[in-house]
């Protein structure tokens, strides 16, 4: 109602609003659909992993599958905290780099003069409450000088992602009404797939489960319990086209009404998947199974899917309990593709070595990525940035798999490299390494 109002009275007027992006009480897909972009306030710690204001800014540009603003970047301290550390020299570019690289094409910081009254009385703000400048202003004028050549084409491109998630808001809703099990966390199923993904340089659309997946060489779904006909006939399709999608733990056993379904599990995945879900186990801290997966064991900590493998093949089987030997994955043949029932969770290391034999299967190229290190790649069909930045505290050394040069120093960028803290390299048409 108020985006008609607006529209009505305004000429040539983008229209947005704020969101939280990662906070799951309100769809950002139907926040989205009747305006003109997407946006989000990007609020990082001094010393956070990314995981979660990477993941904000992918749900926000998979919300419109295009790139999106962050109408309040973090540039000083947070009123809402347990704790405030002091903001590094550098770090305010560099966060503004990261907004850039995974698809932001606007960046406006809260605030610019610091808040004197109220709830937000921090110096949040790129002016003092005296109105001098902060830090923050000199690194935002640099950043702008820096960004002025190359500026107008990067604009024009957008984040390269091979690979979607399926990121459903009913599943977490569902899940805040009926978890039934401690250990069994939406977010934390995520967060395996994502955080192995990110390790790898590989960038995720996180997708509303009825998109269009056609663009995507891999699709994850490590939270489909509720599936209704529509959902299952799509990544059917996807599958039957050439498609690779992996489903996780509990799959299928929920209609769209959060019922149990009255099909074997994994209901209407089960042909897809070629398998059937027998049992499972949700385990207590302290205890869990083994999963083998070529000649190597890997712990499980929270949940065991039992699979009898029926036209799927297995992959990895359980070593312990009554279910030894029974599978823990399988791959089963759909049309031309593929589709993966990775039955255990809480095994962060098995996720990332299975994903990575999958990845180069599918032609992509994952990398081997330092903590807080990122490699994102912007491009259109006839520019190209990427952007490697060192987030983290200490100096790290990567092979970003591209050469040319830095737009930003002139350095040339090939095979292994050292990247300092906070340095942030791009390079615009690199070509493979």
């Amino acid at each position: 109602m108020q985006a008609e109002a607006i529209r009505k009275h305004s000429v040539n007027q983008f229209i947005s609003h704020n969101s939280l992006a990662m906070h799951h009480e309100l769809s950002l897909y139907d926040l989205f659909k009747d305006l003109d972009l997407a946006a989000w306030d990007a609020y990082p710690n001094v010393d956070d992993d990314y995981v979660h204001i990477l993941k904000g800014h992918d749900l926000c540009r998979s919300a419109k599958h295009d790139n999106f603003w962050i109408l309040e970047q973090k540039n000083g301290y947070i009123n809402y905290s347990t704790y405030n550390l002091a903001i590094r020299p550098g770090l305010v570019r560099a966060w503004t780099y990261l907004d850039i690289a995974r698809g932001a094409n606007g960046v406006v910081y809260y605030r610019y003069r610091a808040n004197r009254w109220g709830n937000e009385q921090n110096p949040n703000g790129i002016l003092r409450h005296d109105s001098s400048k902060r830090r923050a202003w000199y690194e935002i004028q640099q950043l702008i000088r820096e960004l002025a050549p190359a500026g107008d084409v990067m604009g024009q491109t957008k984040v390269y992602a091979p690979v979607a998630i399926i990121h459903s808001y009913d599943e977490l809703w569902s899940s805040l009404a009926k978890n039934q099990y401690s250990n069994y966390d939406c977010h934390k199923l995520e967060d395996e797939f994502y955080r192995a993904l990110l390790s790898m340089g590989i960038v995720v659309d996180l997708v509303h489960p009825e998109d269009d997946l056609s663009p995507y060489k891999v699709v994850i779904a490590p939270n489909l319990m509720l599936i209704s006909e529509k959902i299952a006939g799509s990544l059917s399709d996807y599958t039957a086209s050439g498609g690779l999608v992996i489903f996780n733990i509990r799959s299928g056993q929920r209609d769209m009404h959060n019922a149990m379904t009255d099909k074997t599990w994994p209901g209407l995945l089960r042909k897809l998947c070629g398998v059937t879900i027998d049992e499972f186990e949700a385990f207590p801290p302290g205890k869990g199974n083994k999963v083998l997966y070529k000649g190597r064991e890997y712990p499980a900590s929270w949940w065991a899917d039992i699979i009898t493998a029926e036209t799927a093949c297995t992959e990895a089987v359980y070593t312990e309990q009554f279910y030894q030997g029974k599978a823990a994955i399988t791959v089963n043949t759909f049309g031309k593709g593929r589709a993966v029932y990775f039955g255990a969770a809480g095994c962060a290391d098995l996720v990332a070595d299975y994903l990575r034999a999958l990845l180069l299967g599918a032609g992509l190229q994952p990398l081997c990525l330092p903590d807080r290190t990122f490699v994102i790649e912007r491009k259109n069909k006839t520019a190209s940035f990427t952007f490697i930045l060192n987030m983290g505290e200490v100096p790290q050394e990567l092979d970003p798999g591209i050469r040319g040069t830095d737009i930003l120093a002139g350095r040339e960028v090939a095979g292994s490299i050292t990247i300092e803290p906070l340095e942030i390299l791009i390079v615009q048409d690199g070509k493979p390494a």
